[in-house]
């Protein structure tokens, strides 16, 4: 029995046995599933099928239906439902000339999600990671600032799922050259302060 966060359910099962194996003999025997089921709502996949006695390397896979796994079961371990993240990004801020902060932030995942932060080859230290319940799912975020040394930097967003096997990536380009927010504003600022100052000096001469 599972329960589905992720609105109306269409299932697919996959089962897998012997890695791959050709030879092995599984078999789906029978398949008892609702065509749709409310979210909100536990629902009983049941799936019967027959396997050689001595082929133990078994996984039952269950699909949503677009392709996201939902629930897999590996003989011999207990069952795990799984949601993938329903939002997932990653935004960085310029904090300076080559000063930034990078923010990856995920939302609807489960099982507990780990974060991490790659630059290049090279995984980011000094990281703030935050992790949330969210009902029956994790909300999560890390948080680093880094100075970046090359003009063009990739950071990259690792969303990791180790009872699973789960890996998500996501990517962003970080480009040094460029406007630093603020730098124009202050640059206007000190302008109008220039001007100011001149006319002030025309007026006191006008005067004297």
């Amino acid at each position: 029995m599972i329960t589905n966060i992720l609105g109306f359910v269409v299932f697919v099962i996959v089962l897998i046995s012997g890695l791959f194996d050709t030879g092995a003999a599984v078999k789906i025997t029978n398949v008892v599933v609702p065509s749709v089921t409310d979210a909100n709502r536990p629902v009983v996949l049941d799936c019967d099928y027959t396997l050689d006695a001595d082929d133990g390397a078994l996984v039952v896979k269950w699909y949503f239906n677009d392709g996201n796994l939902v629930y897999q079961w590996i003989s011999g371990h207990p069952p795990t439902a799984i949601a993938q993240p329903q939002y997932f990004e990653i935004k960085e801020k310029r904090l300076g000339p080559k000063k930034f902060e990078i923010n990856c932030e995920v939302k609807g995942v489960f099982p507990r999600p780990t974060l991490s932060l790659k630059l290049g080859d090279r995984d980011l230290n000094g990281l703030k990671v935050e992790i949330t319940p969210n009902q029956y799912i994790y909300d999560a975020q890390v948080t680093t600032v880094f100075y970046a040394k090359e003009d063009i930097t990739e950071i990259e967003c690792l969303v990791m799922v180790q009872e699973v096997n789960y890996l998500a990536q996501k990517k962003s380009i970080i480009t040094v050259k460029g406007e630093i927010p603020g730098a124009a504003i202050a640059g206007a600022d000190i302008t109008r302060c220039a001007v100011h100052l001149l006319n002030l000096i025309l007026l006191l001469v006008f005067i004297i």
